[in-house]
C-alpha cells in the first residue's frame, strides 16, 4: 500500500510537470512573437467561407511600429496589398492584377478587401492570434486548457503539438451599444468578426447593426485549437482552429523570420519589386 502511494505521488508530480511544460512552451513561443519588431513569412491559409473552403498562399511582410504591411496574394492571380500608417491611416494601395488594371486606394474595412476572408490586413501580424490564445488561457485560470500531445514531423520539421480545448466555449445574446459595430465588438472581446457574421445571417455586413440590436456572439474565439511549434526555434509553424467539430481556419507559417531587416523603402508603393 505504501509503495502504491509513493508511485501515485510520483505520477501526479510527472503529470504536473508535463502540464507546466506545455505552458512553458506556449509562453516561450508567445514571447518570441510578442517581442518581435518585424515579421516575414509565407502564409498558407485555409478559411471556411459559407460552406466552402478558400485556400490561399501569400507572402507577408509586417512592420509593427509604425504599422506597415505588404501582402502578395496568389489566389487573386498575384494581387498586391500595401498599407503604411505613416502615409495613410485610412486607405491601402491595392494592385488587383486584373481589371481595372490600375492601383486602387481602398479601406481595409471595406467590402472589397474583406471579401472571402476571415480577417483584415491588420490581423496579418501573428501576434493577433497569440493574443487571442493567451486571452483564452488567462480568462480560464483554474482550467487545464492546454495539453501537449507530443512531437510530430511536418515538412521535415519536428514540432510540439499543443491542443487548446476550451470546454467553456458557447454562444450568447449580446445587445449592441452606441457606436459599436461587429468589427469593434470583435476587437474589444478578442473574437472573430467573420464568425459573428456567420452566427447572425440577418446581418449583411460588419457595420449593419444599430444601438439596441440583439445579436449572437461567442464568448471566446474558438472551441479548439491545435498549435504546432518548432522545437528548435519555438516559432509557430501551423495553427488549426475549430469552432465546432469542423475546421474553421488553418494557417501555416513557412520561412517565418522575426526581426527581419527590411529595406528603408520596402513599404513604399515605388519599391522596385512591387507593381503598384
Amino acid at each position: 500500500m505504501k509503495a502504491f502511494i509513493i508511485l501515485y505521488i510520483i505520477f501526479l508530480s510527472i503529470l504536473s510537470n508535463a502540464q507546466d511544460n506545455v505552458y512553458d512552451i506556449f509562453n516561450k513561443s508567445y514571447s518570441k512573437i510578442k517581442n518581435a519588431k518585424t515579421l516575414f513569412y509565407y502564409n498558407y491559409a485555409t478559411e471556411k467561407i459559407g460552406t466552402k473552403y478558400i485556400i490561399d498562399k501569400s507572402l507577408i511582410k509586417v512592420n509593427r511600429n509604425p504599422f506597415k504591411v505588404y501582402i502578395f496574394q496568389k489566389k487573386e492571380g498575384g494581387s498586391e496589398i500595401l498599407y503604411n500608417s505613416s502615409i495613410n491611416t485610412e486607405k491601402a494601395f491595392v494592385n488587383p492584377s486584373k481589371f481595372p488594371y490600375i492601383t486602387l486606394h481602398l479601406s481595409p474595412y471595406g467590402s472589397i478587401m474583406r471579401n472571402e476572408t476571415h480577417h483584415t490586413i491588420f490581423q496579418a501580424d501573428i501576434k493577433y492570434t497569440y493574443d487571442i490564445l493567451n486571452n483564452t488561457i488567462v480568462n480560464n485560470r483554474g482550467y487545464s486548457l492546454l495539453r501537449l500531445l507530443g512531437k510530430v514531423k511536418i515538412d521535415n520539421k519536428i514540432l510540439y503539438k499543443i491542443e487548446l480545448d476550451n470546454k467553456n466555449y458557447k454562444n450568447y445574446r449580446y445587445t449592441i451599444k452606441q457606436g459599436e459595430s461587429i468589427t469593434s465588438i470583435a476587437k474589444s472581446k478578442r473574437l472573430g468578426a467573420y464568425k459573428i457574421l456567420v452566427l447572425n445571417p440577418n446581418i449583411s455586413f460588419y457595420d449593419d447593426v444599430k444601438t439596441g440590436d440583439i445579436i449572437t456572439i461567442p464568448n471566446y474565439y474558438s472551441k479548439k485549437v491545435y498549435l504546432y511549434i518548432d522545437i528548435k526555434t519555438y516559432l509557430p509553424y501551423l495553427i488549426k482552429v475549430y469552432d465546432t467539430k469542423e475546421l474553421y481556419e488553418s494557417y501555416k507559417f513557412e520561412k517565418l523570420i522575426i526581426n527581419y531587416q527590411f529595406n528603408k523603402d520596402e513599404f513604399s508603393e515605388n519599391y522596385k519589386d512591387y507593381n503598384f
